[in-house]
């Protein structure tokens, strides 16, 4: 019998995002989400108290990517290079956008 590999808070991140590319934001499910990891559904609520804290972090995360160099001199070129930094942020992510609305 394999050892199954301990399940952390970034195994059910990745897995998430995953879901998310497949399922959409409507069909997301901690049941899908822990079939998907092979887990019970108890085992993901251990890391996460909620599906919406689950979708908390992964909006955390694209936040965390959004990379900006403000180099622009006036206050227009700097926000418009801050809403490039942003746009390439969420499509970097399946359904990024969706979850920050």
């Amino acid at each position: 019998m394999a050892i199954k590999e301990s399940v952390t808070k970034d195994k059910i991140i990745s897995t998430s995002w995953k879901l998310l590319q497949q399922e959409g934001l409507e069909l997301f499910s901690m049941r899908k989400l822990s079939k998907k990891l092979d887990l019970t559904v108890s085992s993901i609520y251990w890391h996460f108290n909620s599906k919406e804290a689950i979708f908390q972090e992964l909006i955390n995360q694209v936040s965390g990517e959004i990379e900006i160099s403000l180099t622009k001199n006036t206050w227009q070129e700097q926000l418009l290079e801050y809403g490039y930094a942003i746009s390439e942020a969420l499509r970097s992510r399946p359904f990024s956008a969706q979850l920050l609305i």
